[in-house]
């Protein structure tokens, strides 16, 4: 499991080793709220590692923890998201 922070330039190698899978938290496709959540700035990266695990083959599973006041107005458009790439 990851946050996707470094996933774009590992997704290769990893598909490589012999990895199939790939858990990646994604808590909000809103930066200021994935900067509220967990401290980083790290949205668009964890986007972009999704896309190239994505590329590369790798199959993936979205964690989406919905927190009342925070996230819980995305729901759908995190469904969206993850529907749109048949994640």
């Amino acid at each position: 499991s990851t946050n996707g922070f470094l996933l774009k330039k590992m997704a290769k190698g990893l598909k490589d080793a012999g990895l199939s899978r790939v858990n990646v938290s994604l808590d909000s496709l809103k930066s200021d709220r994935v900067l509220k959540i967990s401290q980083k700035d790290a949205l668009k990266n964890a986007l972009e590692g999704i896309e190239e695990s994505l590329k590369v083959g790798l199959k993936l599973k979205l964690n989406t923890v919905v927190m009342k006041s925070v996230n819980d107005d995305e729901i759908l458009e995190l469904l969206e998201y993850a529907k749109n790439r048949h994640i």
